[in-house]
C-alpha cells in the first residue's frame, strides 16, 4: 500500500507541475482494496502513456476510460536474458522455485511431475536464500523428495539464468523464475497463489501463445513497447 501511496503521489505532482506521465510495463492488479484500486484508476486516467505487462492488466484497464491507448506488451526482464548453450544432461532435471509461502499445491504438483519418471534430479531454487522462512520451506521440500534434490542459492539475473539453464522443465511460484524460462524456451509450468495475480495474468498468456515460436512473438512483444516508449520520450 505505501508504494502504491507513492505512486500516487508522484502522479499529483506530475500533474501540479504540469508534466507528462508515462507508464511503461506496468502490471496493474488484482486489488486487494477499494483505495488501492481507486488509486490505481487516478494514476491510469491522468497518464499520457500506459504499456501493460499482461493480458489481465490489458483488460482491466481498458475499461477505465483512459485518456491514452492502452499497449500491451511485455516484461522487458526477457530481452535482457542471453541464450544458454544446451546441456544434455538437463533433460532430467526439474527447476522448482517456490516462495517462503509456497502451500500444499505446489508440492502435490511436484509430486504428480516426478511421477512420470522424466526426471532424476530435482533443483530447488531459493530466490531469498537468506530469508529464514524461505530456506526452511526449500529444506521441508527437499526433505520430502524422494528423487534427488539440491537447494541452489539465487541472488542475481546471471544467477537465475545459469540455474534455470540447467534444467528442462522449470515449476515455479516466483514471477522473474518464469520469465526466464520463457526467455530460454524451456517447459514452464506456472502455479499462481491468487486468482488474478501476475502468475495467473502469465499462465493465462502462456495458454493463449503457442509453444513454438512463444520466445519470439514475446520478444517482439517487448520491442514494440521499446519503440512505442521512444516515440513519447
Amino acid at each position: 500500500m505505501f508504494s502504491l501511496v507513492g505512486a500516487c503521489a508522484l502522479v499529483l505532482s506530475a500533474r501540479v507541475l504540469r508534466k507528462r506521465i508515462i507508464l511503461a510495463y506496468q502490471g496493474i492488479g488484482p486489488f486487494r482494496t477499494r483505495m488501492g484500486e481507486w488509486f490505481a484508476r487516478a494514476a491510469v486516467r491522468s497518464a499520457h502513456f500506459i504499456s501493460v505487462r499482461d493480458p489481465l492488466s490489458a483488460v482491466r484497464v481498458r475499461t477505465w476510460g483512459c485518456r491514452a491507448d492502452v499497449l500491451e506488451t511485455f516484461d522487458p526482464v526477457l530481452s535482457l536474458v542471453e541464450e544458454q548453450k544446451i546441456d544434455l544432461s538437463a533433460q532430467k532435471v526439474l527447476v522448482v522455485i517456490p516462495r517462503n509461502n509456497s502451500d500444499a499445491f505446489l508440492r502435490e504438483h511436484l509430486s504428480r511431475l516426478l511421477q512420470s519418471g522424466r526426471f532424476e534430479h530435482v533443483s530447488i531454487l531459493s530466490l531469498k536464500p537468506d530469508d529464514s522462512a524461505e530456506s526452511a520451506y526449500c529444506q521441508s521440500l527437499r526433505a520430502s523428495l524422494r528423487t534427488p534434490g539440491t537447494i541452489v542459492p539465487v541472488r542475481t539475473l546471471h544467477d537465475l539464468v545459469s540455474s534455470v539453464a540447467r534444467g528442462s522443465l522449470v515449476l515455479t511460484q516466483r514471477y522473474h523464475g518464469a520469465i526466464v524460462a520463457l526467455a530460454l524456451g524451456l517447459e514452464l509450468d506456472v502455479i499462481p497463489q491468487t486468482e488474478g495475480d501476475k502468475l495467473d495474468a502469465l499462465r493465462a498468456l502462456i495458454s493463449e501463445t503457442p509453444a513454438h515460436g512463444r520466445r519470439q512473438r514475446l520478444r517482439q512483444k517487448v520491442e514494440a513497447g521499446e519503440r512505442a516508449l521512444k516515440e513519447v520520450l
